[in-house]
């Protein structure tokens, strides 16, 4: 066996040729229509998720009244405003004067007749 002959045929192997330079790469059509499908399923991801969060704020009637209790006791009634804000507003106020107080010595209570009264705002 001729040892020459063996190591020839090693080295036939092909070999890329060297490109110092960077092949711009162009996408295929199937290729741009995924790209485009992940956009779009993006968007109506994200246009769903603020849709989700802010669905709560159409539950709230602004033209209607709504009735307001605190927590020391008070009633207010009124037309609530700024729903998607951190603070609610209570427009067009009422509140309850006259139900059971106590007197100005704070030992006494005192039942006078509910009514209505407009806040002054």
């Amino acid at each position: 066996m001729n040892h020459n002959s063996t190591r020839k045929h090693m080295d036939i192997a092909p070999q890329r040729p060297h490109q110092s330079f960077k092949k711009s790469k162009t996408f295929t059509y199937r290729q741009k229509l995924g790209i485009g499908l992940v956009l779009l399923i993006l968007v109506i991801f994200v246009v769903g998720g603020r849709w989700f969060i802010h669905r709560n704020d159409l539950r709230v009637d602004t033209s209607q009244y709504h009735a307001l209790l605190l927590d020391n006791d008070q009633f207010f009634f009124g037309k609530l405003q700024n729903t998607n804000g951190e603070y609610l507003t209570l427009k067009n106020a009422y509140y309850v004067k006259g139900a059971d107080q106590l007197s100005s010595d704070g030992q006494t209570l005192v039942t006078q007749t509910p009514s209505m009264q407009k806040l002054n705002a």
